[in-house]
């Protein structure tokens, strides 16, 4: 992994792109993931894809992406991509922010307390950051929806991607 950063790096590339077993579990920790280490060392956007990908059946690489957002730095920078890919490939878009809610809920109900009032206000902050990250300037994007999912971040994000068909997910690390 250290030779495709260190390619990347003197290339100057736009994209790196890397094939994977998407190995879970026991097999996961004791091979490794070499697309995670990359991940982790370059400055470079990664496209990582699984087996399970199919070929494009026209010219445009992607027909939807999920998009997945927080108030982070990274998270902007997937959104410029997404809106790149949009814009330039007509790529539909759906907006994602999870909320991972389970320790609060779990807290709350331990003490009694009801949770709702403070869910309510989590997913109205998500909606408007979602709708902010929409209003991209300058570009016209094509975006399908805005979720606000909730739960373990990794579940609820690949289970909205498989429920609006999306073809490519994008996230900001």
């Amino acid at each position: 992994e250290a030779g495709i950063v260190a390619l990347g790096r003197a290339n100057r590339f736009d994209l790196i792109i890397l094939g994977t077993h998407g190995r879970r579990g026991i097999s996961r920790a004791l091979l490794g993931s070499v697309a995670e280490a990359i991940l982790r060392e370059t400055e470079v956007p990664v496209l990582v894809v699984t087996g399970h990908a199919k070929a494009p059946i026209n010219d445009r690489p992607f027909e939807r992406a999920l998009v997945a957002l927080d108030a982070s730095d990274p998270s902007r920078s997937a959104m410029s991509v997404a809106a790149r890919l949009s814009a330039d490939f007509g790529a539909h878009l759906t907006l994602c922010n999870v909320i991972d809610s389970r320790d609060v809920l779990a807290k709350a109900a331990a003490y009694g307390y009801d949770a709702s009032p403070f869910q309510a206000v989590m997913r109205v902050d998500a909606r408007k950051l979602l709708q902010a990250a929409a209003a991209v300037p300058n570009i016209t994007l094509k975006i399908d929806d805005i979720v606000v999912a909730e739960g373990e971040p990794a579940e609820a994000i690949e289970h909205t991607a498989l429920q609006r068909n999306c073809d490519l997910i994008i996230i900001g690390t």
